[in-house]
């Protein structure tokens, strides 16, 4: 969706939680959530998720 020189994209952020993403005139960005968007992300941004991640990171690395 366009909207003049905005750019609207719903996109997954690593099949975990979907976000809103703002593009204003293709430069800058800003994520909005809805409410339900905002439950996904708060279930999965748990410090045990982080961990988890950056220990599959290491692992690929």
């Amino acid at each position: 969706m366009y909207i003049e020189h905005f750019k609207f994209l719903r996109t997954c952020g690593h099949n975990f939680f979907y976000v809103i993403e703002s593009w204003i005139e293709d430069s800058m960005m800003i994520e909005v959530l809805t409410e339900e968007m905002q439950q996904q992300y708060l279930a999965f941004a748990t410090p045990e998720n982080f961990r988890a991640f950056a220990a599959a990171a290491a692992v690929q690395a």
